[in-house]
This record gives C-alpha cells, structure tokens and sequence, in this order.
C-alpha cells in the first residue's frame, strides 16, 4: 500500500467516523417520536445508511455493492426478528 492508497483509507474512516456521529444524532431525535413512527425512523435511516457506506466500501474491497447491501439489509431485518421474538418468549415466561 502506497502513500495515496494510505491517505484515501484515512480520510474514508474519518468521513465514516463523522457519519456514524451524524447517524447517531438523528437516532437521538428519532427517540423523541411515537413509538412505531421511531422505528420506522430508525429503519429507514439505517437501511438507508448500509446502501450508502457500502458504496463507499464496495471501492475499496471491489465487491457488488448491490450483493453487499442486500446481504446486510437481511442480517438487519433478521436480528430485528430474532429481538422481538426473544422479547416475545420472555413476556410468555412470565
């Protein structure tokens, strides 16, 4: 790796750091809203955050950004069931 390749990897992860923080600021406001208009918020912008940072990482790593994206969308969708469904065997424990 050579100093420009250097250089680029460097500003990506600053830029990717400044953007998690941005993401993490509209999560924040997201929370102040109803309950089901919060988690489609925190859905949408999620989703929307994947298809970005991996067009930016599809760069480096030269990989489908489409495969990529669609590969992380359903690990996401997938934890979200395996929370609630977790959540729903400890409220039947009770």
């Amino acid at each position: 790796m050579d100093g420009t390749d250097k250089i680029t990897l460097l500003f990506i992860i600053i830029y990717i750091f400044f953007y998690l923080i941005f993401l993490m600021t509209v999560v924040k406001f997201a929370r102040s809203l109803e309950k089901d208009h919060r988690a489609r918020v925190v859905d949408i912008v999620t989703i929307g955050s994947i298809i970005y940072l991996v067009s930016i990482i599809s760069d480096i790593i030269k990989i489908n950004p489409v495969t990529l994206s669609g590969i992380l969308i359903f690990i996401y969708g997938f934890i979200i069931l395996i929370y609630y469904k977790f959540r729903e065997g400890l409220k039947e424990s009770k």
